[in-house]
């Protein structure tokens, strides 16, 4: 299956070194991550789809701070990237198979991808480890869904569509991502969280003798809060 031509001039030497070859049996994958804020389960902080332009799936560290990641083989290309000199954003869309309502069923599931950040990676199966030979991230500023395609329009973030405030308010969940590091600092055998303060496996059976870093807001009144959007 071909991959779409990635903007070689922004390659690394490394990946140009290998571009240049005069044979080589190793090809070069285009890999698609869609991640986005919030499921409909309380307290999961993001969701991602990986994809790879491949007919098998493919095992990559994107240094995201995901470790290693199955990218599933699907049918998708990338569509030119469009740098202005007048001071636009860069643009490109993505098209991807709707056969199989695979990406429809999802983008339904949760209210559309709209605000999602979409990563695309370039990468030589040459140097597959370490970092990408090619990052690209857009926000999804568009999706249409057809019969045959899906049709994702992407540029970049705009300061303008910023979620405020930036995280939920909930009254007795924890917002943090478990063991993470970021807001959750928890690194000891215990395996999972309720995301609640008491409980066998809530906040305070992590943390016995410590500063609890509980990222709910039980003083929240009981209707709860009203959290502003720009859209």
């Amino acid at each position: 299956m071909s991959t779409s031509r990635p903007p070689f001039s922004l390659l690394s030497i490394m990946a140009n070194t290998q571009r240049h070859a005069l044979s080589s049996g190793e090809p070069w994958l285009l890999l698609m991550d869609i991640e986005w804020p919030g499921t409909p389960t309380v307290g999961v902080t993001t969701q991602h789809m990986r994809f790879v332009r491949n007919l098998d799936p493919f095992t990559f560290d994107a240094n995201d701070g995901y470790g290693p990641q199955v990218y599933q083989p699907f049918n998708f290309e990338m569509g030119e990237l469009k740098v202005g000199t007048d001071g636009s954003v860069p643009e490109t869309e993505i098209i991807a198979s709707n056969i199989m309502r695979v990406l429809q069923t999802v983008i339904e599931q949760y209210a559309g991808i709209v605000g999602a950040n979409l990563y695309l990676y370039a990468v030589s199966t040459a140097n597959p480890a370490g970092e990408p030979d090619l990052t690209m991230q857009f926000t999804i500023k568009q999706c249409v869904c057809t019969a045959k395609t899906v049709q994702i329009k992407c540029g970049a973030a705009s300061p303008m569509r910023r979620l405020f405030p930036t995280y939920k308010y909930w009254p007795n969940t924890c917002i943090w991502q478990y063991k993470s590091g970021v807001g959750c600092s928890y690194t000891g055998s215990m395996t999972s969280c309720s995301k609640t303060i008491d409980g066998v496996t809530g906040c305070k059976a992590h943390f016995p003798n410590a500063v609890l870093p509980f990222g709910g807001f039980p003083g929240i009144d009981t209707n709860g809060i009203s959290a502003a959007g720009v859209v």
